[in-house]
């Protein structure tokens, strides 16, 4: 009988197998404890952030070092302020995550950050922002007056990201084992369909996916805490060391391993593709 293994890339890079799984749920718990005692903190967030964060703590307290998940259902929801991206108008990150880990082992890894802003009423003038003008919906048309009409908040998706570790499940779509990717589809619970609704201009392609470090919610938010003044009032003070733990557990293998790559005949990377070898 003939199996197919990942050779190098999986097990080295997302560093799995009672190595970097343990260590990653021992962060992640206490990250998840931390968000929950200074969601406060967080610009915008309300019983929304507070009812995610407080389930995904739960979720990590249900589980063990060998076999834990994390979903972020509802998706996290906060304010974001920045006059060059959103020209002087406030916007709004969503942040979501799936984790899964079965005898230590990833079966599942997926983080995902939607930029959005909520369409103006017609009090505030009724059209986007000069140069958020991009969607396709423009003002008045019949799809965002349906849903005002409905008593629904409408939002457009300016963009869309997501990290992902590729655990092999679609040999046949070949994709970096750890990357980034810009669009892709949005999670039905990104949006709560009994209050909001959306509008997504996706171009519909799916590549490229680009070869990055694994990037679970919490680094995800950290990053948007350096780069938006907005966040300043969440104290960043109380993350130095926890986010070194999840820089230490997802990106010490990362990095160990693509540097051991380069001492290799072959390309980075041909070894960063979850390429299978034949065997049995």
């Amino acid at each position: 009988m003939k199996t197919f293994v990942y050779w190098w890339s999986y097990d080295r890079l997302v560093g799995r197998t009672n190595t970097g799984t343990p260590e990653l749920y021992q962060y992640l718990k206490n990250a998840f404890r931390k968000l929950d005692e200074n969601s406060d903190k967080i610009p915008g967030a309300g019983h929304q952030v507070e009812e995610s964060v407080d389930s995904v703590r739960r979720q990590l307290e249900r589980g063990d070092e060998d076999n834990w998940a994390l979903e972020t259902d509802p998706y996290l929801v906060f304010d974001l302020r920045s006059g060059r991206d959103f020209n002087h108008e406030s916007g709004q990150a969503r942040l979501g995550g799936i984790i899964e880990v079965c005898d230590g082992e990833y079966e599942m890894f997926s983080s995902s950050l939607i930029l959005a802003i909520q369409h103006p009423t017609d009090d505030d003038g009724g059209s986007l922002p000069e140069g958020l003008d991009h969607c396709c919906i423009e003002t008045g048309t019949e799809e965002k007056d349906e849903q005002y009409d409905a008593g629904y908040n409408f939002y457009h998706i300016l963009e869309r990201f997501h990290w992902d570790i590729d655990t092999g499940d679609d040999a046949d779509d070949r994709k970096p084992v750890c990357h980034f990717q810009s669009g892709g589809k949005v999670s039905g619970s990104a949006f709560n369909d009994s209050y909001e609704k959306h509008h997504y201009c996706s171009n519909g392609l799916d590549k490229p996916r680009i070869p990055h470090p694994p990037m679970e919610p919490i680094l995800v938010f950290n990053m948007l805490i350096n780069q938006y003044e907005s966040l300043e009032s969440f104290n960043q003070a109380q993350w130095d060391g926890i986010v070194k733990e999840g820089e230490t557990a997802l990106w010490e293998p990362y990095y160990n391993s693509t540097h051991g790559m380069v001492s290799t005949d072959s390309s980075v990377m041909d070894l960063m593709q979850p390429s299978p070898q034949e065997t049995g």
